[in-house]
């Protein structure tokens, strides 16, 4: 008896539903439920949770390449992506010489040279608004004074402007700090064992914190991380901080083993990996939501899009990692980087969907940076398609100066 194939998938639909109603009810999703299943079943979206407006997302065309070879890690603000390439210097044998800042808009798809930073910019950081960064002649960037460097900024709204003005921040002069983070006109810096604040309209500086770990700010809300000691014999307990306008330091979550790989805050939700999972913190109603119960690193959290690496344990202390997304609205998670042995890190991700992500050759130690959507499934990013506006040839030291 022949059958048709609308038939055949009608049958295998009821034999599924059927195993699933004798399975029983499912779990918390896992990433170790691999890309097998598109949609895992996850958490639903817990009703009342303001939502952020956003417009209707437009994933990216593909998986696309945006850089070969990183300098630091990239950085993900507003609808911007910036990183710096290194490159060979024609005048000196070392290949770290000296950096060019790259820019790639996530609304146009083009990509820019970033020529106020030229290849003098050390500590990239920006709030959505502006770009920030320490100028350093790549003639002292083996020195110390990268921590002595002054502070220059720039607006986004024109940072592909090759002529756009820069402004100098002459009122820090806090001398041997490493620069965390920047918000809302405020830069926080780490100096010794203390985080600090510093306004830049007022000049007011602030002690945020001591012994901290790790600071994340966003849109006047505050995360960080420290540890409190648990005896000589046992190691300490990691605490994650929360401060906002209207809460003043609370402790949102604690481990007593393992701690915050990472942290991120949008609006009215707070996520973390650990050890023991992701996480989604509801900053109104205080509540905690356990998003998948596997190793995670590096989430990130924008309007209704969460973003992780999940990492999985095979053999012999080996591991294999491929990157996720979650859907507020949906209550959906998917794989959206297919399982590798390569190591995979969360960049960042935008309201629009956009999901920035960087891979890191453990046999080569080379970092490429990667754009796909968060609405993808099982993308490689071993098969990618190379925008064709990217910049396509990095230029060497003098033929950049020569421009300049």
């Amino acid at each position: 008896m022949k059958l048709s194939i609308k038939k055949i998938g009608s049958l295998l639909l009821i034999t599924s539903l059927l195993f699933t109603a004798c399975e029983g009810p499912s779990s918390v999703s896992s990433p170790s439920q691999e890309s097998s299943m598109q949609q895992p079943s996850s958490p639903a979206a817990q009703p009342g949770v303001p939502q952020q407006s956003s417009p209707p997302v437009q994933p990216v065309s593909g998986n696309l390449s945006l850089a070969e070879e990183l300098y630091h890690p990239s950085l993900v603000a507003g609808h911007y992506v910036f990183w710096q390439k290194a490159y060979d210097s024609a005048t000196t044998t070392s290949k770290l010489a000296g950096s060019l800042t790259y820019g790639y808009d996530l609304q146009t798809r083009q990509s820019f040279v970033v020529k106020q930073a030229a290849d003098s910019a050390v500590f990239l950081l920006s709030d959505g608004v502006d770009l920030l960064w320490r100028v350093l002649p790549p003639a002292e960037r083996n020195s110390g004074a990268a921590y002595r460097a002054p502070v220059q900024s720039i607006a986004l709204n024109n940072i592909s402007d090759a002529n756009a003005p820069t402004k100098l921040i002459t009122g820090f002069t806090q001398n041997d700090s490493t620069l965390v983070t920047y918000d809302q006109g405020t830069l926080y810096y780490k100096r010794e064992l203390g985080i600090y604040s510093y306004n830049l309209n007022t000049g007011l500086v602030s002690l945020v914190a001591r012994n901290v770990a790790g600071l994340v700010a966003h849109n006047g809300i505050l995360l960080w991380q420290d540890y409190l000691p648990r005896g000589y014999h046992s190691s300490p307990t990691a605490r994650l901080h929360l401060q906002t306008s209207q809460t003043k330091d609370i402790i949102i979550a604690q481990d007593d083993s393992y701690s915050f790989n990472n942290f991120s805050v949008d609006g009215n939700n707070v996520v973390w990996s650990s050890d023991l999972g992701t996480y989604l913190y509801d900053i109104s109603k205080q509540t905690t939501t356990r998003l998948t119960v596997d190793p995670s690193e590096g989430a990130a959290i924008a309007g209704d899009n969460i973003a992780w690496v999940a990492v999985t344990p095979v053999y012999g202390g080996l591991s294999r990692r491929s990157v996720w997304s979650y859907d507020l609205k949906s209550g959906q998670s998917r794989v959206v980087v297919a399982s590798s042995a390569a190591h995979l890190y969360v960049d960042g991700v935008t309201v629009q969907g956009d999901l920035v992500y960087s891979v890191e050759n453990p046999n080569s130690v080379r970092r490429g940076l990667y754009l796909t959507s968060v609405s993808s499934s099982n993308a490689g990013y071993d098969k990618v398609v190379r925008a064709n506006n990217l910049v396509p040839n990095y230029p060497t030291a003098a033929e950049y100066r020569g421009t300049r």
